[in-house]
C-alpha cells in the first residue's frame, strides 16, 4: 500500500509472509561423541563422507516500510521488515550415529533490511549494487531426539536453541535491448 508518492519518490507500507529455509552439510573432519560415557568416543571422517546435515526453516508473517526513488539515471530502493511472530524448525541429522534431532520454535523475532543503488550507464547498460541483511534473534524451544538405530525417541522441553544472521552484497551489470 502506497503511503506517499510523487513522480520520483514512493513510500510504501509492506505486509507479507515469507518462508526461509537454510541447509548446511558437513563432510569429513573430526568428532567427539558421548556413547557409553561423557565424550568417550573420538575419531575422524574421510573428507568426502557425510557427517551432519543441518536445516533451519522459518515461517515469518511480517510488516515493514519501503522506499523507491528514481532520479534520471539513479535509482534507489530500501525496505525494512520485521516480525515478532516467527515460528521455526531445526533438523540436525547425525548420519554416522543414526541420530536426528528436531527442534520447534515459536513467537520469536526477525528483522531484515534491503538497500540498493542502481545507475543507468547508458540507455542499454546499467549497474546495480545491493545489500541484504537479516537476523533471527536467539530462539528457544522444545527438542525431540530420535535414535533411529535403537528405536528410541526422547523429548526435551525448553532445551533447543537457534539463531541466524545473514548478509549479502551483490553487484549486477545489466544489458537491455
Amino acid at each position: 500500500m502506497t503511503a506517499f508518492s510523487t513522480s520520483q519518490v514512493q513510500l510504501t507500507g509492506i505486509v507479507g509472509f515469507r518462508r526461509d529455509n537454510f541447509e548446511w552439510q558437513a563432510r569429513g573432519g573430526s568428532y567427539v561423541y558421548s556413547v557409553n560415557g561423557f565424550r568417550d568416543m573420538a575419531g575422524t571422517f574421510p573428507d568426502d563422507e557425510l557427517g551432519i546435515t543441518y536445516e533451519q526453516t522459518f515461517n515469518v508473517p511480517y510488516i515493514g516500510i519501503g522506499f523507491k526513488g528514481d532520479f534520471d539515471r539513479v535509482h534507489l530502493a530500501a525496505k525494512i521488515t520485521g516480525s515478532v511472530l516467527v515460528s521455526g524448525e531445526a533438523v540436525d541429522q547425525h548420519h554416522q550415529r543414526n541420530l536426528v534431532t528436531t527442534d520447534d520454535f515459536s513467537n520469536e523475532s526477525m528483522i531484515a533490511l534491503d538497500v540498493s543503488f542502481a545507475y543507468d550507464i547508458s540507455n542499454n547498460i546499467g549497474l546495480k549494487v545491493a545489500y541484504a541483511y537479516e537476523k533471527y534473534d536467539t530462539m528457544k524451544g522444545d527438542s525431540v531426539w530420535d535414535f533411529n538405530n535403537e528405536g528410541v525417541s526422547i523429548d526435551y522441553n525448553d532445551s533447543a536453541g537457534a539463531e541466524l544472521e545473514t548478509s549479502m552484497l551483490s553487484m549486477n551489470i545489466t544489458y537491455s535491448f
